[in-house]
């Protein structure tokens, strides 16, 4: 399973932090989605950002 961790904490328009720096968000059908249900494809990630795999050994 890939993971994304950003660098970074998304904000949005109104100052409010949609996802949040280090913590491993699930990378579903080349998305993350939070726990608001928000979901941003991979290509529209405006922060820096990791991919990691898990269980690739």
């Amino acid at each position: 399973m890939k993971r994304v961790i950003l660098q970074e904490n998304m904000i949005d328009d109104n100052e409010l932090v949609i996802f949040e720096a280090g913590i491993p968000y699930a990378v579903v059908d080349n998305a993350i989605t939070n726990e608001n249900e928000m979901i941003i494809p991979l290509k529209d990630i405006w922060v820096e950002f990791e991919i990691i795999e898990e269980g690739a050994e």
